[in-house]
């Protein structure tokens, strides 16, 4: 039911994944569950409701990155700036926490001893996890710094956009919000 699930809402068809993702709890409730459950209500505008099941996904399992990121893009809807960016905040460490951890299997898998074509799929696959949560750290440090920005914390904003790399793909972004908030140009 969880990937039917899964599969119905990267399709659109949200009535049928809803339909899914319930059958799917009352087999099991874990932290991919309610974070897929949260997705869905997320999509539905049920907002309230989908800010539950992030929460409780995260209570579950903290390293539930996409949970931290849906909670966080619950709080832009709302335009709870204060509360938003902590949620972003928690977001970029997950996923710094999770590129971390690929980058060390990663180095792992280069000195082991296996087939030579296996190795390479599997470094190939490291690295395409760690670019995509990488982005999503940055994205995060973004959204943070955009949030604490709409809650009048300049200096905080400011902080969170300096932890954007200027080779990110989210640097031009931040120079642009930088620009608006009156913090100048990046040394």
């Amino acid at each position: 039911y969880y990937w039917r699930a899964w599969n119905q809402r990267e399709r659109k068809n949200l009535l049928e994944a809803r339909e899914d993702i319930e059958a799917a709890r009352k087999i099991r409730v874990n932290a991919k569950v309610l974070t897929l459950n949260g997705m869905i209500k997320y999509d539905q505008r049920e907002l309230a409701n989908a800010e539950k099941d992030f929460v409780g996904a995260i209570g579950m399992d903290s390293f539930q990155c996409i949970a931290h990121w849906y909670w966080g893009l619950v709080g832009f809807e709302l335009e709870a700036w204060a509360d938003t960016a902590p949620r972003f905040e928690g977001s970029s460490r997950c996923y710094k926490a999770s590129a971390d951890d690929a980058v060390s299997k990663r180095e792992a898998m280069r000195t082991a001893d296996v087939a030579p074509d296996f190795k390479a799929a599997q470094i190939a696959g490291f690295d395409a996890a760690i670019k995509e949560d990488r982005d999503q750290e940055h994205a995060s440090y973004l959204n943070a710094a955009n949030a604490w920005a709409r809650a009048g914390q300049t200096v905080k904003a400011l902080e969170w956009l300096d932890k954007v790399p200027s080779e990110s793909i989210h640097a031009g972004t931040a120079a642009q919000l930088r620009k608006i908030i009156g913090g100048g140009v990046r040394q």
